[in-house]
Formats: C-alpha cells, structure tokens, sequence
C-alpha cells in the first residue's frame, strides 16, 4: 500500500482520463519551469534548436486558447466570422484614434485694389511690408491677391491674368499652392460635431389590437443647415481674430455691394466666401479609419468684444490665448469616396503639379519629376512640409515635397551631404 501510494503521482486534471497517471510532468500540461528558463528542450519541435520566439509563441497560443481568447492571428477576423460563446473578454483592441487633420478650404475673396480702397481696415493691412502678417491673411483668403505677385502681368486687352495656382511673392508667408488655411488646422483645439446620420420613421395608427407597422420616411443624407463651434489657439500676433475680421468685413461687404466679387464667381453664381472643412482621422496603423466633410458654409463671427475686456486686478490676462468661431455650414457627409476625390481635386487646382497623370493607372502626379512621396519613416522629418493626396481605394493618406525641400531637409537632418 505504502509503495503504490509513493509511486502514485496524484490526479492531474490537465492529463487526459485514458492516460492515466503515467506522465503528470507532461509538458502540453505541467511545464518544467527550469527547462523553460534554462532552454533545456524545446516544447514546439523537441528535435530544433532552441528558439526563445517559437517558445514564446507556443506559449501564448496556448494561453489564449485556454482562456478563450482565440490565436492572436486571428483577433481582428474572429468578430466577423464567428460568435464569442465562451463570453471570453474580447481580444479585439477599440477604435482608438491617435490623431487626425481637419482641412479648412481656402474661399475666393476678391481683394483687388478697388475693393481694398473701400475698406479703412484692408487699406492698413496693404500698406504694411510683404513679409508682414497682413499680407499673409489676405493671401490666405484671396488665391490670386492681386498685390501678392512679384509683378502685374497683363494680357493683350490690359487685364490682369488669372494668377490661381501660380506661387505669391516669395516674401510673402503663404504657399499659395496649398488649397487650405494651415493657420486654422495647426492652431484647431476642438470643433463640436455636425448632425449625425438618421432617418425619419413612419408609423401607422393603432389597429383593435395595437399593432402597427411602420417603414423609413426620409433620406439618410445631413443635407439641412447646422452650426458648430471651433476654438483655437490664438498664437503671437492675434492672426486668427485678425483673420477673422477680415473675412466677416468682406462677407457683410459683398452683401451691402460694398465690395465685388470676381467675375468668374459672379458669372457662376458662387458665394466666393463659402469654405468646406474636411476631417481624417487615423488608427494606430496610420490609416484613414474616419473621413467626413462639412460640406459648405463660413464663419459667423469673431472674438474682438471678449478681448476688450478690461480686469486690472490680473497682472496677465489668459482670455485672449484662445477664440471660439461658430461656423455656419450646410450639409455634411461621412466616408464618403467622391468627396476623397473632390478633396484631391482641391489640391490639383492649387498645386497643378498634383494633378494626377492620366498615362498611368495608379496615382503619379504631373509634376512628379519635380515631387517626391514622402516615405512613412521619415515623416517627422518634413512635419509641415507637403501637399496631401487621399488614396480612395486604399484609405491612405500620402504627402508630396519638391525635391528641393526633400533635398534641403534631409541635408539638415544630417541624412543627406
């Protein structure tokens, strides 16, 4: 009795039932701690050499597979092929984003010499140097400021060229290739969230018995008028206030006639002041897991009364490092593929350099012996550097440079002699 009892082992629940007690030092169920550590076999292939990767990805399939978890290679496809009847803690990481643009489309305000002479506050602003800030608002908001060119050049009837897509004076701080404002995505904080998706619902009266029936009655489509708020950083110099100033004179001056619009959007009948904001967001593998566009609309106001207040019992005052504009947009869409596209459109109509080269099947800009993509490991390097391009098919975002930057950056960075 005494030496069945020495040579039994005991019950191991991890051995199966019809292997008795013969091996309870099995290692698919009891491993050796020290021939784990000490590397003395192998439990995936006891006939290869030690490899601490195999070792450590044996053991963590098998963990997962014990709890429920399923193979870590298949935790992003198991939510859609199968169900989770174990009730195990799902594996599947959340749709946490890690960071995002929001693109404010420039508008085409007209700021002409006419125009400009009607305004006290436009006459300031172009009376100060080129590389002023003055200048670099202006130019933001009118894409061929007619005073932002090196020179003046005339076509034969003596009127001034179309100078769109065409880069300002060089003293002055805007790249007039970019479609966009960088001033209001850099300096964003928050924007509130325009109106979600949804649909009006029908329902019929009550029967004798209660019942009813019902069916959807409306379109999906944010098509309807909203406001949302946008505050920012307001950096040295005021430009966003200043900025915004000048954009509600030009918008309440084209309505009093005060101020007139380009021929080209007079002739089609466009508010030239409109502006459209889109927004990407990405996950943590950097691509675009969220796009929606704010169709249409413009700002409603600035932050000039809230930065006159007066309170001298502070030695600084922190009411002025931030402004809140409302917005007033119409309609709205989300993930949508052709807004991509008109997003890339945008760009093209700038920068013609990014206007994609019918010749070839996948995206090659026109001016692609002059632009270079920019690779994923040296993005740092050229933050602030770039013109966007949205791959609508593969959800990516890439950025183009000229190789004279590439070139230049790189040469700084050390990477290039």
């Amino acid at each position: 009795m005494s030496n069945e009892t020495e040579n039994d082992p005991g019950y191991d629940p991890n051995t199966p039932e019809d292997s008795g007690y013969s091996n309870p030092n099995n290692a698919d169920a009891v491993p050796s701690v020290a021939g784990y550590i000490d590397a003395r076999r192998s439990t995936v292939n006891p006939n290869k050499a030690f490899n601490i990767n195999d070792e450590l990805t044996a053991w963590t399939s098998r963990l997962r597979l014990l709890s429920g978890q399923g193979l870590a290679a298949q935790r992003m496809t198991n939510p859609l092929m199968g169900f989770n009847h174990r009730m195990a803690s799902s594996p599947v990481p959340i749709n946490k984003e890690y960071g995002g643009l929001t693109f404010f489309t420039r508008p085409d305000c007209n700021f002409e010499f006419d125009n400009i002479a009607n305004s006290r506050r436009f006459s300031n602003m172009a009376a100060q140097p080129k590389g002023s800030l003055d200048y670099s608002i202006l130019a933001a908001l009118d894409p061929d400021f007619e005073l932002g060119f090196s020179d003046a050049p005339r076509n034969a009837n003596g009127q001034r060229k179309n100078r769109l897509g065409t880069p300002f004076h060089p003293d002055i701080p805007f790249d007039n290739l970019q479609a966009f404002i960088p001033l209001l995505s850099t300096q964003l904080m928050s924007l509130s969230a325009p109106p979600d998706e949804s649909v009006d619902v029908w329902t019929s009266q009550e029967g004798l018995m209660r019942e009813q029936y019902g069916m959807v009655d409306s379109t999906n489509e944010v098509n309807n008028a909203y406001t949302v708020s946008a505050t920012l950083n307001n950096p040295y110099g005021d430009p966003i206030m200043r900025m915004m100033s000048v954009w509600l004179e030009y918008m309440a001056g084209v309505k009093m006639g005060k101020f007139k619009p380009k021929i080209r959007n007079s002739i089609q009948r466009r508010m030239d002041y409109f502006s459209r904001i889109y927004g990407i967001r990405y996950d943590a593998l950097g691509n675009i897991s969220r796009f929606w566009t704010m169709c249409v609309g413009f700002p409603t106001n600035n932050n000039a009364g809230a930065m006159a207040q007066v309170d001298n019992s502070k030695p600084s005052l922190d009411d002025d490092t931030t402004v809140t504009i409302n917005w007033q947009m119409f309609g709205a869409r989300y993930n949508d593929p052709l807004y991509m596209e008109m997003f890339n459109r945008s760009v093209a109509i700038f920068n013609p350099d990014m206007t994609p080269d019918p010749r070839q099947e996948t995206f090659t800009p026109l001016g692609g012996n002059s632009l270079v993509p920019i690779p994923a490991e040296l993005l740092p390097l050229f933050n602030y550097y770039g013109y966007p391009y949205l791959d609508s098919v593969r959800r990516r975002i890439t950025w183009y440079v000229y190789q004279a930057d590439y070139r230049t950056v790189l040469t700084k960075a050390g990477i290039l002699r």
